[in-house]
């Protein structure tokens, strides 16, 4: 019998493979991955493997890109519930000014999107 070894391109993004054979993605470019993590596949295709953190970002709700706060640190590995969208689980970020927070949508920390504190990355 053979073993398959599966390589996948170096990524610090990258968490171990878990019980569900999904991958944790704490990439900054992965906004709302599905909780189990990515498969092998998405993984392996994904643009962003070891890539520096973006200036911008994706609003998949309105469909517009919008700049990234010069405050926004690593994801921290958290997953907070959203507090408007139902089911949905949202990463959260170290923040400069707040400790944690979250891009795009509330979830009972600081939020980027419309922060007082917020500065566009150049």
């Amino acid at each position: 019998m053979i073993a398959l070894e599966l390589v996948l391109p170096p990524c610090k993004d990258r968490g171990r493979l878990n019980e569900h054979q999904r991958y944790p993605c704490y990439s900054t470019k992965l906004i709302n991955s599905d909780l189990r993590g990515v498969t092998w596949s998405n993984c392996k295709h994904c643009p962003y493997s070891d890539r520096p953190p973006p200036r911008l970002i994706f609003d998949k709700r309105t469909g517009k890109t919008l700049p990234v706060c010069v405050h926004l640190g690593e994801p921290t590995g958290e997953l907070r519930d959203c507090l408007t969208c139902q089911g949905v689980r949202l990463k959260v970020f170290a923040c400069e000014v707040y400790e944690r927070c979250t891009l795009l949508m509330e979830a009972g920390l600081a939020c980027c999107h419309g922060c007082p504190s917020f500065e566009a990355k150049k």
